[in-house]
């Protein structure tokens, strides 16, 4: 615990005071604020463009809809785009000048050094992530209100899928590729990570057009949680193999 502590703040310390940090806090507080407004345009046109249309119409449902993607997109960014912005950087230095060479002189174990690493990209990240989610979630209802005197709500599936599986199977990732880089090069571990992306990014818009699940399902859910499980099966099978000695080799190869 204490070799976790001792990494986890030193590499945070340097993270918070960088300027592409910084960078990207700002960034994703204006992205916030962008789709907060942007979905509240698409709202109000809704309401707009449904108005007249006679019979039973759920104006609200499709509120529900526009907001579950908001938020889902809100919290699956900034967790994938903190692994490939600082994912690789804390390693490629380190392995560049020499000190992970000298941290692994050290009586400190592997196992702390990886989840010191690991934590300082994702916390952050699940922060920023959270608050996002929260922050256009809120927004939404309030304009929904406004529009149609109704409430905007959630189904708990979106719920856990975007504040505990969706973190789950990030810090699974961050965790893999950190072992990755240790073992083989940083390019090799964060190569990993463009197809979670990705495909994510691609996959789910596909899955709802095509009407094989949506972001409300049971379904849904479950499949994320299937490919978080996958992760971290992936990395209880490398675990074994990070022993100081070929993470020094794996250093010298490079």
């Amino acid at each position: 615990m204490k070799g976790f502590l001792i990494i986890f703040t030193r590499d945070s310390r340097e993270l918070w005071e960088s300027i592409a940090f910084k960078s990207l806090a700002v960034i994703f507080a204006v992205l916030t604020i962008g789709i907060g407004i942007g979905t509240g345009f698409i709202m109000n046109d809704i309401v707009i463009r449904t108005k007249d249309i006679p019979g039973e119409f759920s104006i609200l449902s499709i509120m529900n809809i526009v907001t579950g993607n908001a938020v889902y997109f809100a919290s699956f960014l900034p967790l994938i785009f903190f692994i490939w912005i600082f994912g690789i950087n804390l390693l490629t230095r380190e392995k560049a000048n020499g000190t992970l060479e000298t941290l692994l002189a050290t009586p400190l174990r592997p196992a702390a050094l990886i989840a010191g690493k690991a934590f300082t990209v994702f916390l952050p990240a699940f922060i920023i992530s959270c608050l996002s989610s929260l922050i256009i979630f809120f927004a939404n209802m309030i304009t929904a209100g406004i529009l149609t005197q109704e409430t905007v709500t959630l189904p708990f599936p979106i719920w856990v899928t975007c504040l505990a599986v969706n973190p789950l199977l990030f810090l699974g990732l961050t965790v893999l590729i950190i072992m990755l880089s240790f073992l083989v090069n940083p390019d090799a571990g964060i190569l990993l990570s463009f197809p979670v992306g990705f495909g994510l990014m691609i996959g789910v818009p596909i899955l709802q057009g095509t009407g094989i699940t949506e972001l409300s399902s049971p379904l849904f859910l479950l499949m994320h949680l299937a490919l978080a499980i996958l992760l971290w099966i992936i990395v209880l099978i490398l675990f074994p193999f990070t022993v100081k000695e070929k993470i020094v080799l794996s250093g010298k190869t490079d």
